[in-house]
Formats: structure tokens, sequence, C-alpha cells
């Protein structure tokens, strides 16, 4: 009886332990994600289709290989390509691309057309339209990392001249647990003086994870809980039995 007992506590020790185990260190704090595989599948959708033309847009979703470097570019023959913005066109570096960094996706998204005339600026916009409360946007999905459950996006911008009032943390969003949204026409741009085509946003977005659980250690938890729960069984079967032999 009390060799029982003792089994049942260790068992239970070795769960604990086990448990403890499966939970990151730091599982408060967000870390960036790491080893992206397998391809990301880009859209660009326009519900609205965009100020000259109210055919709505959806792209075929343009799958590619996550590795480091440009993903889709202005007029580089893709779809998207071909809806993408070319900057000014003395400085190829203004065209409007998207590109991966270790698993940090970097936009350079620009201007399109006027929006209108303040007191003293002229401000733009990217020029695709949302419609019936579907937002025009890029979207993201595929996105693995093995080992890592995608928990959330850390947004910053290297520069923008997008009005003040616009919260850059809203235009980005989780769509799914292996993809997200970037919104396209909320953005604002200010007038810098130097013509529309200068008009942008550079956009970074990194994404976060947390460790989900190996499978083995996962089948180790579930098998010491059942060792556990028919230990327990074993002894209560062995106290009714000695006690209607008292």
């Amino acid at each position: 009886m009390k060799s029982l007992s003792a089994l049942c506590k260790v068992i239970g020790s070795v769960i604990v332990v086990s448990a403890a185990s499966l939970a990151p260190a730091n599982a408060n704090v967000l870390q960036p994600a790491t080893n992206l595989t397998g391809n990301i599948g880009i859209t660009l959708v326009a519900p609205g289709g965009n100020v000259s033309d109210s055919t709505p847009i959806s792209t075929t979703p343009y799958s590619v290989p996550a590795a480091n470097g440009t993903l889709v570019s202005y007029n580089d023959g893709t779809e998207i390509g071909g809806l993408m913005l070319g900057g000014d066109y003395v400085d190829p570096a203004t065209a409007e691309s998207i590109s991966l960094s270790g698993d940090t996706f970097l936009f350079r998204i620009d201007a399109g057309s006027q929006l209108g005339t303040g007191n003293s600026t002229t401000q733009s916009i990217t020029g695709y339209l949302g419609a019936g409360g579907k937002p025009a946007e890029y979207q993201f999905t595929g996105l693995t990392i093995p080992g890592q459950a995608i928990t959330g996006l850390l947004v910053t911008s290297s520069y923008s001249d997008l009005v003040g009032t616009i919260d850059i943390n809203s235009l980005v969003n989780l769509s799914s647990p292996s993809g997200f949204t970037v919104n396209l026409d909320r953005l604002i741009f200010n007038d810098q003086a130097l013509g529309s085509s200068y008009d942008h946003l550079d956009l970074s977005v990194e994404l976060v994870t947390s460790p989900v659980p190996e499978p083995m250690m996962s089948a180790l938890l579930v098998g010491g809980l059942l060792l556990l729960l028919a230990t327990r069984r074993g002894i209560r079967a062995t106290v009714r039995l000695e006690s209607r032999h008292v």
C-alpha cells in the first residue's frame, strides 16, 4: 500500500517537471520569429477597384519561397507587380516592393492619387478602394515556422509621411494563425513638397512567435497522466479489497 503511494508521488513529480519544461522561459516576452519555411502566398485585393476604375481587384495568390530578398516588386512580371507603382522614374529605389529579411517583411508603399487640397498641403492616397465593408489590402498566407506559433506582429515605420491621425499598428492585423493583412485604403499621405511620387510609407512587419510543445514531450505528458490515473485507480481498488477482508 505504501509503495503504491510512493510510486504515485514519483509519477506526479515527473509530470510536473515535464509540463514545466514545455513552457518557454520567458513566456510573456515577445520573441522575434526564426526559420520561416515553405512558400508564402501574397494577394492584393481592392473590392472597390481604384480611383480610376471601380472594377474589383483580386489577384491570383502569388506563391513565392520564404527566402531573403525581394518577394514582389514593380513591373517584375507578376500580377501584383503589374499593379504596383514605379515611384519617381529617375530613382528606381522609390518603386513599390515587398521584401523579406529574416522573418521581417519590408514594404515600400507609394501614393497613387491625390485626395484633395487642404489649407496648405495636398494629401494623397494609394488609390486602392475598399467596398461593402471590406478593405483594400495585401493578404499574406502560408507563413510556417517549425516548432513555433505566430502570436503577434511588431509593426514599425522607418519613414512615413502619413497624416498624424493614422495609427500605423491598426493597419496591420493577424488574419489567421499563418497569415496577416496590410490595409491599403486607409493610408493618407501628406505632401512633402517633392511631388506625389515621393509620398510613401516604408513599413516593417516582424513576426512574433511562441514555442509549441514537441510531439514527444506531449506524448510523455499524456502517457504520464494516464499512468498516474491508472495508479490511483489501482490504489482505490486495493483499499476496497482490503476493507472487505477486515
